[in-house]
């Protein structure tokens, strides 16, 4: 989309997921993600049904302001979870924290982080391999 104002925009893709782990022995996780930046509102991906490799490809732009770098935020979290079909909530698959700042327009490229455990430990698929989320970050200037 078009930017509505002059000033610094931060673009994060939320582009997938691969390699979730099962919700249980018999159902596929439906994953949906989480994105949480500094103090800007929480915004969501859409959920996928039964799936262990989403393909969201959702793009959230963030306005930062009026050509100051120092108004990136340093990290973005990023959350995967599992929405319940019985309506009961969602259960956290994974979660990472992106170093947004670091990431910028000349990098122009996809990054993939493992998904860990709110206490720091890898998450792994139903095949050992590492569970990962796949995301773009661009910082652009307009005007």
């Amino acid at each position: 989309p078009e930017p509505a104002e002059e000033g610094l925009y931060l673009q994060l893709t939320v582009l997938g997921a691969l390699n979730l782990p099962q919700s249980d022995r018999f159902r596929l996780c439906d994953p949906y993600c989480r994105v949480k930046l500094s103090d800007y509102e929480v915004r969501e991906t859409e959920t996928l049904q039964q799936t262990l490799a989403p393909a969201w490809n959702k793009e959230f732009v963030y306005y930062l302001g009026l050509h100051d770098e120092a108004k990136v935020p340093g990290r973005a979290k990023l959350q995967i979870l599992d929405r319940n079909a019985a309506g009961a909530g969602s259960r956290m698959v994974g979660c990472v924290d992106v170093p947004v700042r670091r990431m910028t327009a000349e990098q122009d490229r996809r990054f993939r982080f493992q998904l860990l455990t709110a206490d720091g430990t890898p998450v792994n698929g139903a095949d050992q391999r590492p569970s990962e989320i796949i995301v773009h970050v661009v910082h652009a200037h307009t005007g």
